[in-house]
């Protein structure tokens, strides 16, 4: 989480929404500031990919605007977990959300494999929802035109502005929560899998790729740390 009034540099400022708010910000190879971006909620992790772009992730309250461009709306629950794609300038690309039915979350950790595939792990409590936000691009039909002639018609594709559709890709229920769950997304945002682990009561402050394909988790548990390796399709292997 970030707390700030704002933050200025290379003639962009974001501004926090009463004092609370998250940015995420690119700079060149010598420190210089390229892009920033702002919206309500908080950033828990961020890292890059082999492929080269951006994964960040954090929690926000039910919509997640960049300007005029809506790339998350949950409307049924205070605060959900997201996961956004951009690239290395900035550009969204994708974004994802994880709706709970229960009030407690704790920002979700990224690890990235070989293949840039995401893996996202978090603390929550009952039941959670998965979604994936499709844009609808309506059509305008027109005239339609006469592929005899050339002529290509009045056909508007962008008629009517473009909206946005929740697509729910699967239900995981937490059991003996709170306690920490796993997920996976391929490279385009696809949803593979989500799966309980046996960390119970703990807190992901770490994720981490294996070198093997799966992924390493690190974190608090009670008085105590944690240390936990799972294989590629989230069975536990050792803790």
């Amino acid at each position: 989480r970030v707390l700030f009034r704002s933050v200025t540099f290379d003639g962009a400022e974001a501004l926090a929404g009463d004092g609370l708010g998250a940015f995420v910000a690119g700079f060149g190879a010598n420190g210089t500031p390229a892009w920033l971006r702002q919206f309500p909620g908080t950033v828990s992790d961020l890292i890059t990919t082999k492929s080269g772009s951006l994964r960040f992730a954090g929690t926000f309250p039910q919509k997640i605007s960049f300007g005029d461009e809506l790339l998350l709306e949950s409307t049924n629950t205070p605060t959900s977990f997201f996961l956004i794609k951009a690239d290395a300038v900035g550009t969204n690309v994708w974004g994802r959300f994880i709706e709970p039915t229960k009030g407690f979350l704790d920002g979700m950790k990224l690890a990235s494999d070989s293949k840039s595939a995401t893996y996202a792990a978090g603390t929550a409590n009952g039941l959670l929802k998965f979604w994936e936000v499709q844009v609808v691009v309506p059509t305008d039909p027109g005239t339609g035109g006469d592929p005899g002639s050339g002529d290509p018609g009045t056909g508007d594709p962008g008629a009517g502005g473009i909206t946005f559709s929740n697509v729910l890709s699967s239900k995981l229920t937490i059991s003996n929560g709170p306690s920490v769950f796993l997920s996976k997304y391929d490279p385009n945002g696809k949803f593979l899998w989500a799966t309980n682990t046996p960390l119970e009561g703990a807190i992901v402050t770490g994720a981490a790729a294996d070198g093997s394909g799966g992924v390493l988790l690190a974190g608090n548990a009670g008085n105590g740390m944690f240390v936990a390796r799972f294989d590629t399709n989230g069975v536990p292997l050792w803790q």
